[in-house]
């Protein structure tokens, strides 16, 4: 069993590395507590299962498609929304509102469409179990591991050596600084909002794959994302990786010996800590002057 209760660490450190990762790419640019970001989460796996089933296409091409539609509802987020709101001085409280009124939005949109049932998204692929000293991990979760390993290696190295990724930190840095200097902050924006959201969809489709889909499937690996991102910083991918192992560990552990019904309530409370004791990394009150 507890071989088990380590493979399936091993798998939650990677889905919440995933998504904690597209959502600190998004923060980067546009800093401010995102929750829309959740429905560009949800937007993958739905997108795959309206290509799949509903309009025959094959699985390859509807998940390839499914990052495409994911992308383009972040963009369309950040150009529609955010930017005109920020243009207008809106500060981050009324960012945050304004996103959880799309994640709203969009949750009854995946209602209405696809019903409330949970949908089961792992029939398009057959895949193997592997057993590994005694914990059985199967193929997508494998694939989901690898995925966040290649993820974080790469994003790290890449804002690290790369003239663009040092663009991207210094926006996150300073906006008006890298404006001044002639960086190309609007392109470069809207850039990185969509390989945010594409690696938002990407996640969602994997954990869908593994654990299949409902509407309400985004706000728990939302809130893993935020306590990463408060905690480890957005520039730092090593440090979300290493702090969604910390958070998947905990809701291992908590659910083997607590129950599987207490793992969101040990996150959320972990978030409260986050809130009451990161004060500098304030999210939600702070003016929108980047965004």
């Amino acid at each position: 069993m507890i071989e088990q209760v380590a493979v399936n660490t091993l798998v939650g450190t990677a889905s919440i590395t995933l998504i904690a990762l597209s959502f600190a790419m998004v923060f980067q640019v546009s800093p401010f507590l995102n929750f829309a970001h959740g429905a560009v989460f949800a937007t993958g796996p739905y997108a795959v299962i309206w290509l799949t089933e509903y309009c025959g296409w094959p699985t390859w091409l509807g998940v390839t498609f499914g990052l495409a539609i994911a992308a383009s509802l972040g963009l369309g987020f950040q150009g529609v929304v955010f930017e005109r709101l920020s243009e207008r001085g809106a500060s981050r409280l009324v960012l945050l509102l304004a996103s959880l009124g799309l994640y709203v939005v969009m949750q009854n949109i995946f209602s209405l469409g696809f019903g409330d049932e949970t949908r089961v998204l792992r029939g398009h692929l057959e895949g193997s179990h592997i057993v590994v000293h005694g914990g059985v991990v199967s193929a997508v979760q494998l694939a989901m591991i690898c995925v966040a390993v290649v993820v974080t290696g790469g994003l790290s190295g890449w804002l690290q050596c790369s003239r663009a990724g040092r663009a991207v930190r210094s926006i996150a840095s300073d906006v008006t600084l890298a404006t001044i200097v002639g960086l190309p902050v609007q392109r470069i924006r809207f850039a990185w909002v969509g390989l945010g959201s594409a690696l938002a969809g990407l996640a969602g489709i994997l954990v869908a794959f593994d654990t299949d889909v409902r509407p309400t499937m985004a706000m728990s690996p939302l809130m893993y994302a935020v306590v990463c991102v408060v905690l480890a910083g957005a520039n730092r991918p090593l440090a979300v990786f290493a702090c969604s192992s910390v958070l998947a560990c905990v809701q291992q552990v908590s659910g083997y010996y607590l129950g599987t019904e207490w793992r969101d309530a040990v996150a959320m409370t972990c978030l409260l800590l986050v809130l009451v004791y990161r004060r500098r990394n304030a999210l939600i009150l702070a003016p929108a002057d980047a965004v």
